[in-house]
């Protein structure tokens, strides 16, 4: 199946700029931005690409449709904003281009969260809570949701999102997908 990401890239890059701005200023990713960016990546890769073109961007989007869902269900700390940034990403660039983007992103928000832990200075504390997490998680089989550990401090994922889009929009692709 053909990816519709050489069609919206650039429109994808665009909508992660300004919605990792929404969310880190507001702690909102917007559905005037994220609802019609998924429309227009459907449109644009059906328009780029046809039949395969629309396929691609209609997988992208339930691919990021599902991945918001999941990472909701397993107790990250992750909206519904987070979730529509995803689909659309997804709807603009194909599912190739969301798994880079989601693998950069998430990466990105790691580093992001180091910072914020830093610079509030609960980076023990956040380790400990990640460990207590793991502990419940894996030894005591008891569910615990991610968002009850959290020291203060907001990571809006959406700049994650930013990050990782621009950087599977940059760098080469030498990924098996």
């Amino acid at each position: 199946m053909q990816d519709a990401g050489s069609y919206g890239v650039p429109v994808a890059l665009v909508v992660a700029a300004v919605a990792a701005y929404t969310d880190w200023r507001r702690g909102k990713v917007c559905n005037w931005l994220t609802v019609p960016a998924a429309a227009l990546g459907l449109v644009m890769g059906g328009l780029g690409g046809g039949a395969e073109g629309l396929g691609s961007s209609l997988l992208g989007l339930l691919a990021g449709l599902a991945f918001g869902v999941l990472a909701a269900a397993l107790g990250a700390p992750f909206g519904g904003g987070d979730t529509k940034l995803l689909a659309a990403l997804g709807a603009l660039g194909g599912p190739a281009f969301l798994l880079r983007t989601s693998v950069y992103g998430i990466l990105a928000a790691g580093v992001l969260a180091l910072g914020v832990a830093l610079r509030n200075g609960s980076l023990l504390a956040a380790v400990k809570g990640l460990l207590a997490y793991l502990v419940a998680k894996f030894v005591a089989a008891r569910p615990i949701h991610l968002s009850t550990l959290s020291t203060g401090g907001r990571i809006p994922f959406a700049v994650g999102l930013g990050v990782g889009c621009w950087l599977a929009g940059s760098l080469p692709v030498h990924w098996p997908v």
